[in-house]
């Protein structure tokens, strides 16, 4: 019984890990914006589709595109989207103190 409780946390683990990778990248490797990660995979999304609706794509990368692209916007961004939610508060914290500072450069005489 604790081997399979054991592999069945460590199979969602590992399934759950990749999911809401947009709120990661904003936060990790972004500028921390608010719902930085629905806008991510809004922005993946839509090259997906864009890339896979070009008529130079043979079927193989059309497939692999689409695929991205739902992957993107049907799972990911729902995840994204309670994600950035949970992180909403730290988000808009960075969002208001860079405006600050943005506004005391303007403010200061050179």
């Amino acid at each position: 019984m604790i081997k399979t409780t054991a592999q069945f946390a460590f199979t969602l683990a590992a399934l759950c890990t990749p999911c809401g990778c947009g709120t990661m990248h904003s936060l990790n490797d972004g500028d921390g914006a608010i719902y930085g990660g629905v806008k991510t995979d809004l922005a993946m999304g839509y090259l997906c589709v864009a890339g896979a609706g070009q008529e130079n794509q043979d079927a193989w990368a059309r497939a692999y595109l689409s695929s991205l692209a739902t992957l993107a916007l049907a799972v990911d961004m729902p995840l994204s989207f309670a994600a950035d939610t949970l992180t909403l508060p730290l988000t808009t914290l960075v969002t208001f103190t860079r405006l600050t500072a943005d506004q005391q450069k303007l403010n200061t005489p050179t």
